[in-house]
């Protein structure tokens, strides 16, 4: 009985100090308004070095900010690796600028729009990747205003909120727990009835909506604002950043 108690004691201890660092973990709001932008780091770590960059990965790439024990707890934000506890970014694999650029000079350029213009590094897939009052909007961390649902849907309104259980009925639950046509992108349209194909750039999904995809088949770094994305991303059909 009393060896059951101790560890009843210890799992609360254990409990109650992840939940005290998950609740402190926040990101830095850099740049001017209204051009202000998420940021894992310190916001003068955008600014240029002129010493050796001590956020160098020993693979060569760069530390993204996001702790690790594997490799798979970094696959969320891009094409990264574990090292030494360290979401780093992977020189060998990739084959576009990294979100996190290597030179010694950071450039907000590299950074993902949120559907209400603001600047992000942070992917996500749902809002628990991000941090407190941040919402994970079509894939990537933007701060809570409120309005989340007038651009849910790669930046047209939502459908409805999901349901308990991410439930959304005909429509998918997205990354920001509101309803839409798609998880990322605009649909083009009904498929699969009828013998309704998709156009070029559009899967067809479960629920019969035609969606938009990168022809890489990554997960599109956000959706497109007034046409823009981030550096070395494009704006692609469905307006997806690919």
């Amino acid at each position: 009985m009393q060896l059951v108690l101790i560890f009843s004691i210890v799992s609360t201890v254990i409990s109650t100090t992840e939940l005290s660092v998950r609740v402190k973990r926040q990101y830095y709001v850099c740049g001017v308004y209204p051009n202000t932008f998420l940021s894992q780091f310190p916001c003068n770590y955008w600014q240029s070095q002129t010493t050796r960059n001590p956020n160098a990965c020993a693979n060569g790439g760069m530390k993204i900010g996001v702790g690790c024990y594997y490799n798979y707890q970094c696959t969320p934000y891009g094409n990264a690796v574990c090292i030494s506890n360290c979401c780093c970014t992977n020189p060998i694999l990739t084959t576009r600028a990294p979100i996190i650029p290597t030179t010694t000079t950071r450039s907000v350029a590299a950074l993902a729009y949120c559907y209400n213009g603001q600047r992000t590094q942070v992917r996500c897939t749902t809002s628990t990747d991000c941090a407190a009052q941040q919402t994970c909007m079509n894939g990537v961390c933007c701060t809570t205003t409120g309005q989340e649902y007038t651009g849910a849907c790669a930046g047209l309104p939502a459908i409805s909120s999901c349901q308990p259980n991410r439930v959304c009925g005909q429509f998918t639950c997205t990354t920001s727990n509101y309803c839409c046509e798609c998880q990322y992108g605009r649909t083009s349209g009904l498929c699969g009835q009828n013998g309704l194909t998709c156009p070029t750039g559009y899967t067809c999904n479960i629920q019969g909506y035609c969606c938009a995809t990168c022809a890489n088949g990554r997960t599109p770094f956000g959706s497109c604002f007034n046409g823009l994305c981030a550096s070395g991303y494009t704006c692609q059909a469905g307006n997806i950043c690919c």
